[in-house]
């Protein structure tokens, strides 16, 4: 059985803590994971992709909630678990990426060549539809958004946007070179 609740966290007041019943081989080598547990891991995992949307402020009618994400950034890079020996770990972070599909395909975090504020208005202009300046400090958000599948924005992606705002010189530094 799998239980989640949402405990106080130290420094962001918010976290998510999954609990869950399973059981190994009897070498005691391996996970056995049951339907029940599966079940419970696919509805966390759907759970988690939806407060990480209406955290970004995804959905209509919610404000970025910054502190929310970063209690749910993990502590060491998602993409790595693939490669690790099956565990309830392996299995959620899959779920969740199975769970996000391609809800963040579209989503576009700031390049590390360009500034913050300069990103977000060429990507405001671009109509690009952009992680805002509200997670800048998060560490660990840019791996988390890649893994949900959301990418890097290009500078093709950003050009339509320099000829509707001009950027700030250091921003204009930035784009030429």
């Amino acid at each position: 059985m799998v239980h989640a609740f949402l405990p106080t966290h130290e420094k962001t007041g918010l976290s998510i803590k999954v609990n869950g019943d399973i059981s190994t081989d009897p070498s005691r080598t391996r996970v056995v994971m049951d339907d029940r547990t599966a079940s419970g891991i696919e509805r966390i995992a759907r759970l988690i992709v939806d407060v990480i949307a209406e955290s970004l402020g995804e959905e209509e009618g919610t404000l970025p909630r910054a502190d929310t994400i970063a209690a749910l950034v993990p502590l060491s890079d998602p993409r790595t678990a693939s490669f690790q020996r099956r565990s309830f770990r392996t299995d959620l972070l899959a779920a969740i990426q199975r769970s996000a599909e391609d809800r963040f395909k579209q989503l576009r975090y700031r390049p590390s060549w360009l500034n913050a504020v300069d990103f977000e208005k060429l990507a405001k202009a671009s109509e690009i539809r952009a992680v805002g300046r509200d997670f800048e400090n998060i560490e660990g958000v840019a791996g988390l958004l890649r893994f949900l599948g959301a990418r890097e924005a290009t500078l093709k992606e950003l050009s339509p946007g320099l000829t509707v705002r001009a950027p700030s010189t250091p921003g204009a530094a930035e784009v030429i070179s």
